[in-house]
Parts: C-alpha cells; sequence; structure tokens
C-alpha cells in the first residue's frame, strides 16, 4: 500500500489552502468535523434499499431551499430511519455540499447518493478514472460513504496499459469471468494509497489530466455512498443533459428522487 501523505484538511479551510492542496496531490483528505451527536446519528443509521431505488440524484444550487427537504425524504426511505435520524443526515449532506462548491467559486453542484446491500461484488477493485462530466473535462468530486466502507484511491505508473484494461473491463460486461479477470490484472498495476479516518471525505480530481484512479470497496456491512461534483451552472446542466440521455438508454429514466433545479 502507497503511503503518499495524503493532505488533510479542516472542511471550513479556506478556498486557497484547499486548491493549493489539490494542485499538489490531484487529492485531498476533509476532514468533517462532525460532532459526536453527529456520529452517533450516523452509526445508528439504518440502510434496507438497494440500487435505484436507493438513489438520490440532483443538480442545481447548494442553497435552494427545497434540498434538505428532500434530501430528508429520502433519508427516511431507505432504512427504518426516524425524523431526527432523516434530519440531521440531510443537514450534513447540504453543508459539505455548500462547502465544497465555496472551494470553487459556485454554487451549483451535482449531489448523488447511492445505497449498496453488503456484498462480495467488489472483494477484487474495480480500479477506474471517472466519466468525463463536462467539458473542458476537468472536474473534482467529493466522495464519502455516509455508512459503510470507504472508497478505495491508487496510483499506477503504467498509464496506458491502465486505459487498455479499464477499456476491455467495461466491455467485458460487469460480472463476467472474463470481467474479473481484467480486474485482477489492473489490481496487480495499481499501488493503493493509504487514506485518513472513517470520518474524513475524499477530494479529487476526477476528470481531466491525469485523474486520480479509484475503486468501489469491499461491502461487509450495508453502505450509503455519497459524491458531489461543483461546477457552473452551465457545467452541471452539460452533465444534467449527458447523465439524462445514458439513464433513459439504460431504463432508469424514472427515477423517484431524481432533481433538476437549473
Amino acid at each position: 500500500m502507497a503511503n503518499l501523505n495524503i493532505k488533510t484538511v479542516p472542511m471550513d479551510a479556506g478556498k486557497n489552502v484547499v486548491i493549493t492542496s489539490l494542485n499538489d496531490q490531484r487529492m485531498i483528505s476533509i476532514d468533517l468535523q462532525l460532532s459526536p451527536e453527529e456520529k452517533k446519528v450516523l452509526q445508528d443509521l439504518k440502510i434496507g434499499a438497494e440500487g435505484v431505488i436507493g438513489n438520490f440524484l440532483y443538480w442545481g444550487s447548494v442553497d435552494n431551499e427545497t434540498l434538505p427537504l428532500n434530501l430528508k425524504s429520502y433519508i427516511g426511505t431507505i432504512g427504518e430511519n426516524n425524523d431526527i435520524t432523516a434530519d440531521v443526515i440531510s443537514k450534513i449532506i447540504v453543508r459539505i455540499a455548500k462547502h465544497v462548491t465555496r472551494y470553487f467559486n459556485t454554487e451549483f453542484a451535482w449531489i448523488e447518493t447511492k445505497t449498496f446491500l453488503a456484498n462480495d461484488t467488489f472483494i477484487i477493485p474495480r480500479w477506474h478514472i471517472d466519466d468525463k462530466f463536462f467539458k473542458p473535462y476537468t472536474a473534482y468530486k467529493l466522495v464519502w460513504a455516509i455508512k459503510g466502507s470507504q472508497t478505495r484511491f491508487g496510483v499506477t505508473e503504467n498509464s496506458m496499459e491502465f486505459s487498455n484494461l479499464t477499456t476491455l473491463e467495461i466491455q467485458a460486461g460487469h460480472g463476467t469471468d472474463e470481467n474479473i479477470r481484467i480486474r485482477k490484472e489492473l489490481d496487480q498495476i495499481v499501488n493503493e494509497i493509504k487514506m485518513s479516518e472513517k470520518e474524513n471525505a475524499a477530494l479529487y480530481l476526477s476528470a481531466g489530466e491525469n485523474p486520480v484512479v479509484h475503486s468501489e470497496p469491499h461491502m461487509s456491512e450495508n453502505r450509503l455512498f455519497l459524491g458531489i461534483v461543483p461546477g457552473t451552472r452551465e457545467e452541471i446542466s452539460e452533465w444534467y443533459e449527458r447523465k439524462r440521455q445514458k439513464d433513459i438508454k439504460k431504463g432508469f429514466d424514472g427515477r423517484k428522487w431524481y432533481y433538476n433545479t437549473l
């Protein structure tokens, strides 16, 4: 496991501190500064929904007054969670989103959550880089497992081989024997990065020149994942249109928790 001394900064750090740190290493660990009461709520969070039903997607301003209300309603449906739990977690998500957008001088973002039930799908990691969200294809993404194992990160010195193998991995089809074989090959050329505490999020270069390699973790317990991509209104609108067309092709256009307030 690689020890690259990824810098940890507090969530309320100034924009210059965050951007300078990102320019140095392409990723940072962010101390979310959770209170003991918030940590207790997260510990008690229950997850009973999986897949598309448990996904929340939002494109718009982090200051939109309906965002915390919709998040609270959503949290109430993913498991047997009371109003206090749903309210606390929705406020944590909005607080994080407001800080992340502030780092990049914007109020707009794509916010996504995903639920997973415990599974063995990623015992062999799926090392990859993110989709190109919007032109000019330079984007940063914050990820954090609100519940469950955190995202894994890695580095590789074989960028060409990595690119070729990830293309083949997608073409092989998720979970097929060939897909697993290629994932094992990828795992041989990626050196995993040691990350910080569980209560820390990761903010990284997800699209652009030399984006950060990452994978879903092995999920030995149920998981609630949060991803936030900040951008201008135009950039987030562009990503909405691209994502919408992808979901229509996959038959996911009827999602319940799907909001565009741009």
